[in-house]
């Protein structure tokens, strides 16, 4: 019997599964019913007087153009404290209402009700929104799950349409996959995680960010995981991964490290600040995106706030080093609404919605740092186009190609954008009106100067072998070649 399916309303899940260490934050089962809406008045405050925070100063205030922000719960919009305490943050995302299970329960009736009016608050206070999550193996309607392998697909890409229409220029970011690296991932390679996903659809992770791009251009897309902070060696694999996306031109805009962690289990501040340096160096955008911090063997010490304090800080801190980290989301308002469960006291507030030692750090860190920022758009335009796949349960990784330029001749188009001509002998990867696309030293080159004979749609190449029909929509129809879309026209 699933939780899911006794106490839908009750249970307030983050994204995740049980598993090693911290893999699981966010599957919730412990602390869901963790004395929600109860007071945790005692013990140590941090010196606030009693005040609840919107008697104090609002991280909002010192944030410039940097985004701080929490996951919300319609359930709790009609109490006046949380919603006071929203005003505290600049960006909200939803604990559940815009997953799967809060928007097609049963197949095929889509209901946006919940997320809309999470979207709606959001715009209320005066916040940004961040879309969570397309897809995911995890908290998933029973008709998904048992679904065959192309009912499986055509589901997913049907759901991904359906969600990113409707919410096409009111939700700029979607993390697009949650959690599709196994946790035993050592960090040489990666290793899928072998869900029912992975199973029926090895390259769903490739199809989900390709059939997001095609249906809306402008969003950005994250991919989104646990334990990828780090701690523990998942954090390299995910990496790996990543990367290879893109260098295979994945259309990925970024990358989300949720930093479920505790104080006996958090990283050393020049791990986290390195692992932010390398995602920026890939041309990506990083949010942290579900943090908490329990309290572990120091709860009730003397010093508990403050050694929690200190890792809400580090991370804070090196996310605001790097231009590319722009966004910082604890996973939950106060501790009694945290599916960690009240006692491990892992958020900025307590049950009375006063700030502690950990909001009082984050402040510090905002106002040290946040005026130091230059103004950032964000991240990677995306990447159109895809060379390979990710179906193998065991890879290895790609340390790219150290391949000549070359000095072939190619479309004038081509140069003209900026880009150089490939070698010769180079193969065809994509073909628009500016001519034939190759790809070399990771990153596109044009491929001799023959005429291009057809031109693709959305960003994808014109289908060269297959005529197999698999969607079709205002652009004309799709097939899939390379586990990719592919135009036919």
């Amino acid at each position: 019997m699933k939780f899911t399916q006794l106490i839908p309303v009750v249970l307030s899940l983050a994204a995740g599964t049980l598993g090693q260490g911290f893999g699981g934050f966010g599957g919730g089962f412990g602390g869901g019913f963790g004395g929600f809406g109860g007071d945790q008045g005692g013990g140590n405050q941090g010196g606030n007087g009693g005040n609840t925070i919107g008697s104090g100063e609002l991280l909002r205030d010192y944030a410039k153009n940097f985004l701080i922000g929490t996951a919300a719960n319609t359930m709790y919009f009609s109490n006046q404290q949380y919603n006071n305490a929203l005003k505290s943050f600049n960006y909200m995302v939803a604990e559940n209402g815009c997953k799967m299970s809060g928007i097609q329960q049963r197949q095929g009736v889509y209901d946006f009700s919940d997320c809309d009016n999470h979207l709606k608050k959001a715009e209320e206070l005066g916040m940004k929104f961040r879309g969570h999550t397309l897809v995911w193996h995890a908290y998933m309607p029973g008709w998904f799950q048992n679904a065959d392998a192309t009912t499986l697909k055509n589901s997913m890409i049907d759901h991904i349409t359906k969600v990113l229409e409707h919410y096409k220029g009111k939700i700029d970011v979607w993390d697009c996959v949650n959690e599709a690296i196994d946790d035993s991932s050592n960090g040489q390679g990666w290793k899928m995680r072998p869900s029912f996903l992975y199973q029926k659809i090895p390259d769903f992770v490739d199809l989900a960010f390709q059939t997001a791009k095609k249906v809306d251009p402008n969003v950005k897309l994250f991919y989104n995981d646990y334990n990828t902070e780090g701690v523990y060696p998942k954090t390299e694999s995910v990496y790996q991964f990543v990367k290879d996306m893109v260098t295979r031109g994945i259309p990925i805009d970024g990358v989300g490290i949720q930093y479920h962690v505790g104080v006996n289990q958090q990283p050393k501040y020049e791990t986290i600040d390195d692992l932010i340096g390398r995602y920026c160096d890939l041309g990506l955008e990083v949010h942290i995106t579900e943090l908490d911090v329990k309290c572990d063997n120091v709860c009730g010490g003397a010093n508990e706030e403050e050694q929690q304090a200190t890792v809400f800080a580090n991370a804070l801190k090196a996310c605001l080093t790097h231009d590319c980290c722009t966004a910082y989301l604890v996973w939950g308002v106060d501790d009694p609404h945290s599916w960690l469960g009240s006692n491990k006291k892992g958020l900025l507030l307590d049950g009375q919605y006063r700030p502690k030692k950990q909001y009082n750090a984050v402040l510090d860190v905002l106002k040290e740092y946040a005026p130091q920022r230059k103004e950032n758009s964000g991240g990677s335009a995306g990447n159109t186009g895809n060379t390979g796949n990710t179906g193998n349960t065991e890879n290895t990784g790609n340390t790219g190609n150290t391949g000549n330029t070359g000095n072939a001749k190619c479309s004038a188009k081509i140069v003209q954008k900026g880009y150089k001509c490939c070698s010769d002998n180079c193969t065809v990867q994509y073909v628009d009106d500016d001519g034939n696309w190759g790809v070399e030293n990771n990153d596109w080159c044009g491929c001799g100067n023959e005429a291009p004979q057809c031109v693709g749609k959305q960003g994808f190449p014109c289908c060269k072998n297959t005529k197999e029909i698999y969607f079709t929509d205002a652009d004309g129809n799709w097939g899939v070649e390379n586990n990719n879309w592919c135009y036919l026209g």
